[in-house]
């Protein structure tokens, strides 16, 4: 039937809603418990997190957070867990940030906000 088929086609718009989630978090480090206790964070914020836990290379990482259309990817690697801090990748403009934990769920949660404006809310999942 017609309403199974979606009425506009896949745009570059519609994949940033449809993501699984606003960040990707990226453990550089055997011990997840960075991530985990950022990821808590962000979604505190109202920010949808995601964990990629698989060890997997860089550059398939990276590639997986673009094909989902993931906004942006947090690094925590051993710099960053040792000083505290987390870095934060816009995936559009490639723009890297080293924030502090909270800094970085304020940062993305308004750009994220930004980035609704003007968009159609979409009411149903």
């Amino acid at each position: 039937s017609a309403a199974n088929r979606s009425a506009a086609p896949a745009t570059a718009r519609a994949r940033l809603v449809t993501s699984p989630a606003d960040v990707l978090v990226l453990p550089m480090t055997e011990d997840l418990t960075a991530a985990i206790s950022f990821a808590t964070q962000l979604r505190q914020g109202g920010v949808r997190a995601q964990v990629y836990g698989e060890q997997k290379k860089f550059k398939g990482k990276m590639s997986y957070a673009d094909k989902l259309g993931i906004p942006y990817v947090a690094f925590l690697g051993e710099d960053e867990i040792a000083q505290g801090v987390v870095k934060i990748k816009d995936m559009a403009t490639g723009e890297q940030q080293i924030l502090s934990p909270a800094q970085a769920v304020d940062t993305v949660a308004a750009a994220l906000a930004q980035r609704a404006q003007g968009k159609p809310i979409r009411e149903k999942d």
